[in-house]
């Protein structure tokens, strides 16, 4: 457990959506996308200030997933970041980053080791309703399952993470 520590609050203005698999159909890259362009519309029509959103990526990237994702956003590539592959320390870097992490694959995962590591830096998930996400979501309580191969579920998912992430604003 060595190295997975927790981010300072209020260390970031940005909202971080973490994605840590390959860039793979049956990973789900393709249903964050979407989920992502949803809850920044969202986010946008807040009634009270929240942080910009981005995603973010570790990993070889390949270029026209990269687009399609960019495309997505309206073509803003400054809301994602992609990283080359990356070791232990790298990784742990990386989780600092995030406010919440989502692999939504498309297929019944065996495993999910990335969403205990997310969760032993404090980083909560949403995770599709499936395979072995169901059993580390429920045991643990570290974040929240929704309807699988859904973007707008997702969307609500990660909005749910921003809401309870956002500190108070004076009135």
């Amino acid at each position: 457990m060595a190295g997975y520590e927790r981010r300072p609050t209020g260390a970031a203005a940005d909202f971080c959506v973490g994605y840590f698999a390959r860039i793979a159909p049956e990973k789900g890259l393709h249903v964050l996308a979407d989920a992502y362009v949803q809850l920044r519309r969202r986010m946008g029509k807040a009634t009270r200030p929240t942080r910009r959103g981005r995603v973010h990526r570790p990993g070889p990237g390949i270029v026209s997933a990269r687009r399609g994702l960019d495309s997505r956003e309206g073509g803003s590539r400054r809301r994602v970041h992609v990283r080359g592959a990356v070791d232990r320390d790298g990784k742990l870097a990386f989780l600092r980053e995030l406010d919440v992490l989502s692999v939504p694959a498309t297929y019944d995962e065996p495993k999910g080791m990335f969403l205990l590591e997310a969760m032993a830096a404090g980083v909560p998930v949403v995770q599709p309703r499936r395979g072995g996400f169901i059993e580390i979501v429920e045991k643990t309580g570290g974040g929240l399952l929704v309807e699988p191969d859904n973007p707008a579920a997702l969307a609500d998912g990660l909005y749910a993470i921003v809401v309870r992430s956002d500190p108070p604003t004076d009135s």
